[in-house]
């Protein structure tokens, strides 16, 4: 099937991004990856101290914003690497606030849909409900917190008690917005497969949505 798009949402920590990578290399298509847009706008607009309600700089900021990715899928910042900066925890806090400006939410759109002018296996929040409402096959991936609060925590090497805590509260607050953002919000589209990837393995949650894509292809 030529151009096929397959969107993967869920909430955080349930495992689109690895499950994108997965998929993407399985069927030789693009991962457009929709987090490191917003968290590489975040970056630059924070860095450049333009706020995340200051409209009239975040459009000017933006005119002359250039970002890419290399050859192992890293980001690039005007040719400078900062996937590092990107994947904090800071910046992700930072990421989550300029994603809530409309003109960011639009911006970030436009460039997602252009990097699937020829396919690709996009996982994000609205992907199937906004990005790529015409998608071949739209999948939403599933978790309980408890599992996501421990991936998180492995993620960024966090093993005191307290901050794991402090980490399970983040994630429960960040879905309750996340399911607050009018059309853009993350929730089950009635065409959409469920796959919960609670207590699965990385290689089980890549395996059981090949499994769907493959399917779908042999249609």
């Amino acid at each position: 099937m030529n151009n096929l798009v397959i969107t993967i949402d869920g909430p955080s920590g349930s495992g689109k991004g690895t499950t994108a990578r997965g998929i993407s290399k399985k069927l030789s298509l693009p991962h457009v990856d929709s987090g490191s847009i917003y968290r590489t706008v975040a970056y630059y607009l924070h860095g450049r101290d333009v706020s995340a309600s200051d409209d009239e700089k975040i459009m000017q900021e933006l005119n002359g914003f250039k970002m890419s990715y290399d050859t192992n899928n890293e980001v690039l910042l005007f040719d400078t690497n900062v996937e590092k900066h990107i994947r904090s925890r800071e910046n992700s806090k930072y990421a989550f606030e300029y994603s809530r400006n409309p003109l960011i939410r639009e911006f970030a759109t436009k460039m997602q849909r252009e990097l699937l002018q020829n396919g690709g296996i996009l996982d994000g929040r609205d992907a199937g409900s906004v990005v790529a409402p015409d998608a071949d096959l739209k999948i939403y991936l599933d978790c309980d917190v408890d599992e996501r609060t421990r991936r998180r925590a492995k993620q960024h090497d966090i093993t005191d008690a307290e901050e794991i805590a402090v980490l399970r509260r983040e994630i429960i607050e960040r879905d309750k917005a996340d399911s607050d953002k009018g059309a853009a919000s993350l929730h089950i589209l009635p065409e959409s497969v469920v796959v919960d990837t609670t207590g699965m393995s990385v290689d089980e949650q890549i395996d059981a949505v090949y499994q769907k894509a493959l399917a779908l292809m042999k249609i």
